[in-house]
């Protein structure tokens, strides 16, 4: 055995079995093991359990190697294979309720928690109240509806908006003239859920309730 060969040989043995996925695709990193292929942990350049190329000296064209696996790469451990949703959603076919203190504060004073609901007044100059996202469950949290009921005597129909964290302020689901029961479907981009936004059209606007905030 050459000293090449032991060098080569010995740096396999010492380097992790999947350091190969983390390298460029002409720099893959071949099995030098016991006899019987390598050990059910190795991984190849893409993360397929098991293989392996078994040519010792004859690397093949980095060219020819598989393309990557579709579905979500795994940004947090580079090492494992598949990936990884950094994402979560409600259980398919149940909604999730976030809708008291715990999960949203008011922003100013014409909106408040009061008996089991949010109670939202529009002042005469700027007729419009929000509620803010507390806590950690809107991140990454990537539901498909929202789902809000309210209840009041109004003078007008009111706007509704939910905005993600973007500082553009962007509305992921919007809606005029919205319903006392309604479902919304959310679009969103790069950003999380942020805060949610009744707004009516005139200034003699009479109070409201929210009732139930639930997310589909």
């Amino acid at each position: 055995m050459t000293k090449r060969e032991f060098a080569a040989k010995l740096l396999m043995w010492l380097l992790p079995w999947p350091i190969s996925k983390v390298l460029p695709r002409s720099f893959r990193i071949y099995y030098f093991g016991p006899a019987g292929g390598p050990p059910p942990g190795f991984y190849d350049y893409w993360g397929t359990p098991g293989a392996f190329w078994p040519g010792m000296y004859n690397a093949p064209d980095p060219n020819t190697f598989p393309e990557p696996p579709l579905g979500p790469t795994n940004p947090y451990n580079p090492y494992a294979p598949g990936g990884i949703d950094p994402f979560h959603y409600p259980d398919p076919g149940k909604g999730d309720v976030f809708f008291n203190q715990d999960y949203w504060e008011p922003l100013g004073e014409n909106v408040s928690w009061d008996a089991g609901h949010w109670h939202g007044a529009f002042p005469y100059d700027e007729p419009n109240f929000n509620l803010k996202v507390v806590g950690d469950w809107f991140v990454n949290y990537r539901p498909s509806f929202i789902h809000i009921s309210w209840s009041g005597n109004t003078v007008d129909r009111l706007n509704f908006d939910l905005f993600d964290s973007d500082i553009e302020a962007a509305a992921i689901a919007t809606t005029n003239d919205v319903e006392k029961d309604v479902y919304l479907p959310i679009t969103f981009g790069a950003f999380d859920i942020d805060m949610l936004h009744f707004d009516s059209r005139i200034f003699e606007e009479n109070d409201i309730n929210i009732n139930l905030i639930e997310f589909l």
